[in-house]
């Protein structure tokens, strides 16, 4: 019962306590670099994954022996950064067109494709036609999976 608690203490000669300042700073240094490099895109960061949230919409009815129809979008640009994909894709909604964003891992790079859709095939061939005309070059319609 009457044990006796053990302390322990550390004691850093002035020599010591040099060395323990100098390596902390050159760490905090170090961490300031990373962020920088992180920051101007010249270290590869992976994003964290997306979590996609189902979106319930009012769909036709379709019977037991009839499939949906198939829905295609059309590819209009790809893009390193973020910030041009989302610069794109608000100025093709200010048109009206449907955008959504898809990154793509190629490599060590990261590509944020930009498309227009979903639509039926006919629509889907109607819009990239309209694309065309419009010095944008999309890519021909392709499923959605």
């Amino acid at each position: 019962m009457g044990e006796k608690k053990k302390f322990y203490t550390i004691k850093l000669t002035k020599k010591g306590l040099f060395f323990v300042s100098v390596g902390a700073f050159f760490a905090l240094l170090w961490m300031f670099v990373l962020g920088i490099f992180v920051g101007q895109e010249l270290i590869y960061l992976p994003s964290l994954p997306r979590i996609q949230v189902p979106i319930f919409s009012k769909s036709p009815k379709t019977t037991p022996g009839q499939e949906k129809p198939k829905q295609y979008s059309v590819q209009v640009g790809a893009f390193k950064n973020i910030k041009n994909a989302l610069k794109f894709q608000n100025e093709l909604s200010h048109k009206g067109y449907k955008t959504f964003i898809k990154d793509i891992k190629n490599n060590s790079h990261i590509y944020y494709r930009v498309y227009v859709g979903p639509y039926p095939l006919e629509k889907a061939l109607g819009v990239y036609d309209t694309l065309s005309t419009q010095n944008y070059s999309p890519a021909k319609p392709s499923p959605l999976p």
